[in-house]
């Protein structure tokens, strides 16, 4: 019984691009790392990260004026 190499770091790097140049805006929005979230400054100064759902409103809303 064979088993196949692991894939390279490059092989693996062009999987994932070609994996994601599939996804919707909405499905990038939704995937978005929390820590590479925007934040905003709350009324009560408490640091807020901006959800996926929320930054993606804020993007469409900005794109229609």
């Amino acid at each position: 019984m064979s088993t196949k190499p692991d894939p390279s770091p490059n092989e693996l790097a062009l999987a994932c691009l070609q994996i994601q140049s599939h996804w919707t805006p909405d499905e990038r929005l939704k995937r978005l790392r929390a820590d590479l979230r925007p934040m905003v400054k709350a009324a009560d100064d408490r640091l807020v990260s901006v959800s996926a759902a929320d930054y993606g409103h804020h993007e469409r809303r900005g794109s229609e004026s």
